[in-house]
């Protein structure tokens, strides 16, 4: 897994048309909620600025608690968003 660590540090997948996923390796779950706060009010205010108006959910899944893999993580993060 720390190829895979190496690999993802700092990226993104697009899961969907307006879906994303950011990989955030050596990342526990208080941060990664922090992480994401910062970005939905980051992309909000982008939005506001623009005049936009949209939704933003977040899911947050932590190696190895929510999965083992990259399929298993992503999946666990957007059933979190369903839930």
């Amino acid at each position: 897994l720390s190829r895979a660590n190496q690999y993802l540090a700092g990226r993104r997948a697009e899961t969907g048309a307006e879906d994303f996923a950011v990989f955030l390796p050596q990342t526990d779950a208080v941060q990664a909620q922090a992480f994401a706060t910062n970005l939905e009010n980051r992309l909000l205010a982008c939005g506001a600025a623009e005049g936009e108006a949209f939704t933003i959910r977040a899911g947050i899944a932590v190696y190895p608690v929510a999965g083992r893999t990259v399929a298993e993580l992503v999946r666990a993060a957007a059933g979190e968003c369903i839930a």
